[in-house]
């Protein structure tokens, strides 16, 4: 029960984080997290990165934002049983299903 709890706190703040970033004109599939280390070569994103880090250093250590910028690239924010799901079902990249602006791994 405590693990369900755990996950579903979990995914509440991603999806508060991303509804944040959303309002503030970023994308609504993005965290506040992810976007300040894409942007951090901009200064203001560069402090708010810190200041992210900071408060994040106890739970996740030094680079958080960093590791949510890759989660967010390799779509790994899902509750590990969707892609449990996607394996069972086989599923398959489709270049012609995802559009030609897409870029598939091989």
């Amino acid at each position: 029960m405590w693990r369900l709890f755990k996950e579903w706190v979990y995914q509440v703040t991603i999806a508060l984080d991303q509804q944040a970033n959303a309002i503030l004109g970023g994308s609504a599939d993005e965290t506040m997290s992810s976007r300040c280390f894409r942007l951090h070569h901009i200064p203001t994103y560069r402090v708010l990165e810190k200041i992210v880090n900071a408060l994040f250093l106890p739970f996740q250590g030094p680079d958080h934002c960093k590791h949510a910028y890759e989660k967010e690239v390799l779509g790994r924010q899902l509750p590990y049983r969707f892609y449990d799901l996607a394996i069972g079902m086989n599923i398959q990249y489709d270049k012609d299903k995802l559009g030609d602006k897409v870029e598939v791994p091989e």
